[in-house]
């Protein structure tokens, strides 16, 4: 279907086998769901589903029965796509979002579940630990992998910072592999807080 799986409304993007040789790590055979979260017209809260963006860019829509990556662009409504996120058959999901952890702009973490603090008020219908938990039912690994943002205003555009983050972890993702993005530890920022991931 060119690349495109339809599953009751919602739209995945498959990678194929179509990638430049050495694009993806050959240590490991897994299945890699990747959902951007975030809203397109708010500055650097447009990183997640611009991280889609570049990944479909080198990888195309070539849906091989080789695969091993499939992309979600879930805006601000992550809720939306439990169900196709869910039926995917991933082994892993990666959900990349803006983020505040008192970091320089544009630096990359993966967010343990545990500091991801539910009451933060943010765009999404639902907090974003309540929906992973939810997927974590039905797929193995489910992680939030951030990127520190400089400004979230209305009608921004993205900094150079959470641009140059973005492709920084297109780059990972792309030559190393998941497991070689930094974990982020408690007090590592400037400030101690609860992890915000939306605004």
């Amino acid at each position: 279907m060119n690349g495109t799986e339809q599953r009751d409304g919602d739209e995945i993007l498959s990678a194929g086998e179509g990638r430049r040789q050495g694009d993806i790590p050959l240590s490991r055979n897994e299945k890699i769901l990747i959902v951007g979260v975030g809203s397109r017209m708010r500055g650097d809260d447009s990183v997640g589903p611009h991280v889609v963006d570049l990944l479909k860019e080198r990888l195309g829509d070539d849906d091989s029965t080789g695969r091993n990556i499939s992309l979600i662009d879930a805006d601000v409504m992550p809720e939306n796509f439990t169900r196709p996120i869910r039926e995917s058959g991933a082994d892993v999901c990666l959900l990349v979002d803006a983020v505040d952890l008192k970091l320089p702009p544009g630096e990359i973490r993966r967010v343990p579940g545990e500091l991801i603090d539910e009451t933060i008020p943010c765009s999404h219908s639902l907090p974003l630990s309540y929906i992973m938990e939810y997927i974590g039912e039905k797929i193995d690994t489910v992680e939030l992998v951030g990127i520190q943002i400089r400004g979230t205003g209305l009608y921004m555009e993205m900094s150079e910072e959470a641009a140059r983050g973005a492709e920084n972890l297109v780059e990972i993702l792309l030559s190393k592999g998941w497991r070689e993005l930094p974990v982020y530890r408690k007090g590592e920022g400037k400030e101690e807080g609860p992890v915000n991931y939306c605004w």
